[in-house]
């Protein structure tokens, strides 16, 4: 085992090394057949392809590589080296994977990468492998730094194979990302919007595109969008919109408020009818008064229809008089009310048609 450590070790770079640590690690206290054999299988990552040392470009796009995400089991040695290979790839790939600062031990998701990390590169690369007795499922997602995007996604499956399989296969996803990145830079964005309710007219930096839900295509960059529809408020959004990218805006419209009731006096909604009743009043009110005042005053008088013959007193006086003395005052006195009442409502019409006009 020393030898084909040594021999790993002489011919091979950076994996080599991984390789041989992580076999004499696990074989020194493992001398069995079994966990000689369990101890052999860092090493073949010792004859994979040497990670190449050659610098990235300038322009290589700065790449931050998280852990790797297991489902299943997978030894500890086997994660390490895959990660190697996803670099070595990355690398390939041309990119310039840059170590997270501050390190994030542990990480496996972009949300609990460091703000400060995140700010040193343009892209997170996370890995994710499924792993069910010898068959491998890999998974990578390029994500977008600054907005948490995913901008382009590598995956294959690997039945019964080893670790040098694996690794080949995570290396080899690896450096595809760099040739769908550089297809997606290529490829206008596109922006999908919809609203609740739909059918909102859509102006994109003021250019009337369409009604919700609604797809369509721009140039990168920023952009203004306004959403318009009848009975409900005006939305309006801004967005960052990158070559490549599929983007989602979702918006929810407030309808418009009732109209608030204007406080103040309260106005009769009835206007002709207030002025028909006080009219009447006044007119009921004047024809009772007058009946009652012309009853009251012939009370007491003879009743000249019966004032004949045998109607006569002895003295020649009239026997019938007319008793109508109760009856006119109560006449007099409905009137009387009638003719206040119509006159209180139809002061109260007229002042309240002044303060409306002077509102």
């Amino acid at each position: 085992m020393g030898f084909v450590i040594a021999v790993a070790a002489r011919r091979r770079g950076p994996l080599a090394g991984l390789g041989m640590a992580a076999a004499a690690r696990y074989a020194a206290p493992h001398r069995t057949p079994m966990g000689l054999l369990a101890a052999s299988l860092p090493l073949l990552l010792a004859w994979s392809p040497a990670v190449d040392a050659t610098p990235p470009p300038a322009d290589a796009p700065g790449v931050a590589v998280l852990e790797l995400a297991v489902a299943g089991t997978l030894p500890p040695q086997w994660a390490q080296a895959l990660g190697v290979a996803l670099r070595d790839g990355l690398a390939r790939g041309r990119f310039d994977v840059v170590d997270p600062d501050p390190p994030a031990p542990g990480c496996a998701e972009l949300a609990c990468l460091d703000p400060a990390a995140r700010a040193a590169v343009r892209y997170i690369v996370t890995a994710r492998i499924e792993v069910v007795d010898r068959n491998y499922a890999v998974q990578l997602a390029l994500v977008d730094a600054r907005t948490g995007s995913s901008v382009a996604t590598a995956s294959d499956a690997c039945e019964v194979c080893g670790l040098a399989d694996v690794s080949a296969q995570v290396s080899a996803l690896g450096a595809s990302l760099r040739d769908k990145l550089d297809a997606l830079v290529t490829a206008p964005p596109v922006l999908q919007v919809s609203t609740r309710p739909e059918g909102a007219q859509l102006r994109l930096d003021g250019e009337l595109r369409g009604a919700t839900p609604l797809e369509l295509t721009a140039t990168p960059g920023r952009h203004r969008l306004e959403l318009r529809r009848s009975g409900y408020v005006a939305a309006f959004r801004e967005v960052e919109l990158v070559a490549g990218v599929h983007e989602r805006i979702d918006v929810e419209l407030a309808a418009l408020p009732a109209t608030a009731a204007i406080p103040g006096p309260a106005v009769d909604p009835r206007p002709r009818r207030r002025t028909i009743v006080g009219v009447s009043l006044l007119a009921g009110g004047a024809a009772a008064a007058a009946v009652g005042a012309a009853l009251w005053a012939i009370d007491s008088r003879p009743i000249r229809s019966r004032c004949s013959g045998a109607d006569r007193d002895r003295f020649g006086e009239c026997r019938w008089l007319h008793d109508t003395r109760t009856a006119g005052i109560t006449l007099v006195a409905t009137g009387a009310a009638a003719l206040v009442s119509g006159a209180i409502v139809l002061a109260v019409r007229h002042r309240l048609r002044r303060s409306s006009r002077g509102r």
